[in-house]
């Protein structure tokens, strides 16, 4: 039996390992290129994990191999692994997204954790039972939550007093050029507003390079931070913060969250911080993908966020950040986002496996 969190190319090899390669290369490439970002929509488009097919059977071979006469526990977070193995017994899917597009209601797991009770009722219309469904509430990293009112009381004092304030600038895995530019452009405006920012990059990214010679441009020497250098106790005006993998980014991240007053990101997962934990969110435009228009959608109904594109021109951050504040809009924003929802879902998920899987 395999323990712990196991990602597929640790798994996969020959023709499946070259499938996964290839995915992760349209990924990353269909949002700077639009040849490549054509083909990456059009194969997603027509992707239908509830139905049998070649990209399916070529990626999931060995995963079926490896689990499929298993019937331990097996917890999986994506929609396309829910339908390579589908009716295994005892298979999880946790669906940690506030919003449920079709291409997410994938039948064929024992049980789907869900944030709410509104994503419940898209996945009881797929064909789901009621039996079937744990609404967990937000799955936030266990760090954050358990200094989760602290960092808010404080957060809301800087944000109703003149001290300056630093946000948190970050990009998706596939850095779309749109998001690259405005993410650069939006955190010189803060800086030369008189704020702080932390840039969390990916080692040998886009955003990596860019930010760099813009704060070396603007004669700004940024602190170097990764998971081999200490945390700063105070944070200097502009610090770079560099990871190779995800374990990597959500550590350096939990380290830094006490400092951060708001952040700047795309439309994905990480709208759990302005939906649950009282930090106010900067939305990237253009929407990519079906998640993040939605997700989009529900901050700005919600009230804890603001659309970087159409609503803030990226180059006029820093002062709308600062008339934001001195509004009371800013921690208001942050008010909304506070205790709204549940957000021990990571917790709750573990209590089911040791209620219903402990030997």
């Amino acid at each position: 039996m395999l323990k712990g969190q196991v990602e597929v190319f640790d798994i996969c090899s020959g023709l499946s390992r070259a499938g996964w390669h290839t995915a992760r290369w349209l990924y990353h490439h269909g949002a700077s290129n639009p040849i490549v970002g054509a083909l990456y929509h059009l194969i997603r488009r027509q992707n239908d994990y509830n139905k049998p097919s070649v990209s399916l059977r070529i990626l999931g071979r060995p995963l079926i191999d490896t689990f499929g006469p298993g019937s331990d526990p097996l917890i999986v977070s994506h929609p396309m692994l829910v339908g390579i193995l589908a009716n295994r017994p005892n298979l999880l899917y946790q669906h940690g997204e506030l919003v449920a597009p079709d291409e997410s209601l994938v039948r064929g797991a024992s049980v789907v954790f869900v944030p709410t009770h509104d994503v419940a009722e898209r996945f009881l219309s797929a064909g789901y039972s009621r039996g079937q469904i744990l609404v967990t509430g937000l799955c936030i990293e266990p760090p954050l939550t358990r200094t989760a009112e602290d960092m808010y009381l404080s957060r809301i004092n800087r944000l109703q007093s003149t001290d300056e304030l630093c946000g948190l600038f970050v990009s998706s895995g596939a850095e779309p050029s749109d998001h690259i530019n405005a993410l650069v452009t939006s955190a010189l405006s803060a800086l030369k507003s008189g704020g702080k920012a932390v840039i969390l990059v990916r080692e040998g990214g886009k955003l990596e390079y860019r930010i760099t010679s813009a704060l070396h441009s603007e004669g700004i020497l940024p602190a170097i931070v990764n998971s081999a250098t200490p945390i700063p106790t105070e944070l200097p005006q502009a610090t770079i913060v560099s990871f190779t993998t995800r374990r990597e980014e959500n550590n350096l991240t939990e380290c830094l969250f006490r400092h951060l007053d708001y952040f700047v990101s795309p439309a994905h997962e990480r709208i759990n911080w302005a939906m649950g934990l009282g930090l106010p969110m900067f939305v990237l435009t253009p929407s990519i993908g079906p998640f993040a228009p939605l997700n989009l959608e529900l901050v700005k109904s919600a009230g804890v966020g603001r659309i970087i594109g159409d609503q803030i021109p990226p180059s006029d951050f820093g002062p709308t950040l600062e008339r934001l504040r001195r509004s009371g809009e800013l921690s208001a924003m942050a008010e909304r986002g506070w205790q709204e929802r549940p957000i021990d879902g990571f917790q709750r998920i573990a209590d089911y496996l040791i209620t219903h899987f402990q030997p």
